[in-house]
């Protein structure tokens, strides 16, 4: 994708899906009479984007489908933007043994309101037709070095996401067996009813698996997050405004490691397993966290579970982290 023809530096919506952007769109009726695209294929292909930092781009957009498969392609070198956008996808649409890796932006010229961000494969930001996605098959991805530079850190924070599912109505989402290496947080899951489980997240800023803002009837299990800068794994509340309660979540069998990667939040309370933020809007209620290892070691705590949470926590081996076992 060379910069002189893919050379979007807008977030707006009108140029979100231009020519100037994707690289590869594939897509039903995006209008009446909404006639869904019927099992596309996108398979084997590598997508290069030309080292150009200060553009926004998609590789992969598909769009109001059913049954689509993005399989087993190579997505590489882009800078601001996302690997895979899947949208109004019902049916069974899979996302699998993709290697996506090292997107790169340290530039400042955007908007803070329009949070400029780099994901790998996200879910539903846009949709079509007020239909969200449902059955939703996100395997055996490897996924690493989602990086901003300094520049671009400072004034807007380190946006990047692996896995991103922002949108609460979108349903039935199978995150399982990713390799998410080197990223501000691994999976960022805002859907309901989902399955986290079996994923290897490493190396992350911020979060290793995060569910937040309305997430609920969520199973994360058997992941293994190591290095992990706030937490490992979070559950968390909100302030933002007309947010849902984060409710029936399940947190098992987990291996958290290693906490406070690369230094930058000590003396936050970091923690392997962390529930609740202080939030006004939302809160976490039916929580529950159980026989998950926990090792912070450089970490602060194992567990902190803010005292407006509705948890129950049992049967997990946590050893003590700079401050202790628990807050």
């Amino acid at each position: 994708m060379a910069a002189a023809n893919f050379n979007n530096t807008s977030l707006a919506f009108s140029d979100r899906y231009g020519t100037h952007t994707v690289g590869i769109y594939a897509h039903g009726l995006l209008a009446a009479p909404w006639t869904p695209l019927v099992h596309p294929v996108i398979k084997g292909i590598r997508v290069v984007s030309e080292v150009q930092q200060g553009r926004s781009l998609s590789a992969v957009v598909v769009q109001n489908a059913t049954q689509a498969k993005v399989i087993g392609n190579e997505i590489q070198g882009f800078p601001l933007g996302i690997g895979v956008r899947i949208q109004s996808c019902v049916l069974g649409c899979e996302v699998a043994e993709n290697y996506i890796h090292d997107f790169v932006d340290n530039t400042t010229g955007w908007a803070v309101s329009s949070v400029p961000q780099i994901t790998d494969i996200e879910v539903d930001n846009d949709i079509w037709n007020n239909v969200s996605s449902y059955h939703v098959i996100i395997r055996d991805n490897t996924i690493r070095n989602m990086l901003v530079g300094a520049a671009f850190l400072a004034v807007y924070g380190y946006q990047t996401d692996c896995i991103n599912t922002p949108r609460v109505t979108t349903y039935n989402t199978s995150i399982t067996g990713n390799h998410l290496d080197t990223c501000a947080e691994g999976v960022d899951n805002f859907s309901i009813h989902a399955v986290i489980n079996d994923n290897v997240v490493m190396n992350t800023y911020n979060f290793g698996i995060k569910n937040v803002h309305g997430a609920s009837f969520v199973s994360v299990n058997d992941n293994t997050t190591t290095n992990y800068g706030f937490a490992g794994i979070v559950v968390a509340d909100s302030s933002a405004a007309g947010d849902s309660n984060v409710d029936n979540i399940i947190v098992s069998g987990n291996n958290v490691s290693f906490g406070n990667y690369g230094g930058n939040w000590g003396g936050h309370d970091n923690a392997a397993i962390l529930v609740g933020m202080n939030g006004t809007t939302s809160i976490p209620v039916n929580i529950f966290v159980t026989g998950n290892i926990l090792r912070p070691a450089n970490g602060e705590y194992a567990l902190n579970i803010t005292t407006n949470s509705g948890v129950t926590v049992s049967g997990n081996l946590s050893l003590s982290g700079t401050k202790g076992v628990s807050k």
